[in-house]
């Protein structure tokens, strides 16, 4: 035979081994058939009582968490001497009888609920993240535009630079009719033409919430004064 030590309880009885154990503190009997690892579920696990579940989940869970009509309701007497494992009850009770308050929350980008029962239920995968017990809105977009110098001499080229996040299109133009420059990136830095006259560039998005920004630039030129 195989000897387990248990958590304290009462003593047992075997039709099997023809054996009555009455150690409080004691030793488990197991048929000698029983392989000694792994054991088979229900069969050859070590026997706990019910007394030893009952006091173990009313220790475990105070009042207004498990009640014992809860452990005689959900599984009977027969269930708890027929050898399923402590961590098996634990478990179950913690799923099937659970005092979990109902609520949404986040893990991740996926928005979940739990109910009463400590179920999780998945409600949605959120697109733009999850924070707290709620879905992201469509963020904002933002964007950004450099022209350097501002302030030229006839013939100089500048640099253009611009940026733009949480958008779908933008494009870059200007309304100097000497030269042509447009562009349709969402960010990047270009060399303008050769500029002979006060030109405004402009970047124009469209936001994911459908939005419009906008914003510009003005680009002047240093006059040529001439004495008469």
């Amino acid at each position: 035979m195989v000897l387990f030590q248990s958590p304290p309880r009462s003593g047992i009885s075997s039709a099997e081994t023809r054996f009555v154990e009455k150690n409080q503190l004691g030793l488990q009997i197991v048929p000698a058939s029983c392989p000694s690892n792994p054991h088979s579920a229900r069969e050859c696990s070590p026997i706990y009582s019910q007394p030893y579940y009952q006091g173990y989940y009313q220790a475990s869970y105070p009042p207004g968490g498990y009640s014992q009509a809860s452990y005689t309701g959900g599984y009977s007497q027969a269930s708890y001497i027929r050898g399923y494992t402590q961590s098996y009850y634990q478990n179950y009770y913690q799923t099937s009888y659970g005092t979990c308050s109902a609520q949404n929350f986040c893990s991740g980008n996926n928005l979940y609920h739990r109910d009463g029962n400590c179920v999780d239920t998945l409600i949605e995968a959120c697109q733009y993240g999850c924070s707290g017990s709620v879905c992201n809105g469509i963020p904002q977009p933002a964007i950004t535009l450099q022209v350097t110098p501002q302030l030229v001499s006839a013939g100089s080229r500048v640099r253009i630079t611009w940026t733009s996040i949480n958008v779908t299109t933008c494009s870059l133009t200007e309304n100097n009719p000497n030269i042509n420059d447009t562009w349709t990136t969402l960010n990047d830095s270009k060399q303008s033409s050769a500029i002979t006259e006060q030109t405004v560039y402009t970047l124009s998005c469209v936001g994911l919430d459908g939005s419009r920004p906008s914003i510009s630039k003005i680009v002047n030129v240093i006059p040529i004064w001439q004495e008469k």
